[in-house]
């Protein structure tokens, strides 16, 4: 649509002379673009278009949608908690965290290939794995019963 005249170009159709580009020299100058940035916009655009009228400092800020706050659930001390992460296990119990995953790891090894004459540490029944994720908890009862039997 000619924003000058209101009448519709349809496809093929020549556009008037206003709305063609001019490129003048710039076009012999190599293959660099053909828009004069130094110029204003042209006639067709709307005043408020323009790059030189406004700038970004002008704008006014863009609106801020805040949601409903979530509420946040009430935190359970680390001694009530029925299931730990191996983090919050390592902060509860004398070992470190990597010495809970190394019980883990073996106790999950032992477990898929059972060696004869090897007993088993016993800690796979502490362990808890909810299905669908790559999360490890650890029972606090079945670790604290675990605890008492070594």
């Amino acid at each position: 649509m000619n924003v000058m005249t209101g009448e519709v170009i349809h496809p093929g159709q020549s556009r008037p002379r206003a709305l063609v580009p001019q490129f003048g020299d710039r076009q012999a100058e190599g293959g660099k673009s053909g828009v004069d940035h130094s110029a204003e916009a042209p006639a067709t655009c709307p005043p408020s278009a323009s790059a030189v009228e406004t700038s970004p400092s002008e704008k006014e800020p863009r609106k801020r949608r805040y949601g409903t706050p979530k509420a946040e659930p009430a935190l359970t001390p680390l001694e009530d908690r029925r299931w730990l992460t191996i983090k919050q296990t390592a902060q509860r119990y004398p070992y470190s965290e990597g010495a809970i995953r190394h019980l883990v790891f073996q106790a999950e090894q032992y477990a898929k290939h059972p060696k004869s004459g090897l007993k088993s540490n016993g800690f796979l029944a502490c362990v808890v794995r909810p299905h669908g994720t790559r999360r490890v908890l650890i029972d606090a009862a079945q670790f604290e019963h675990w605890l008492q039997g070594q």
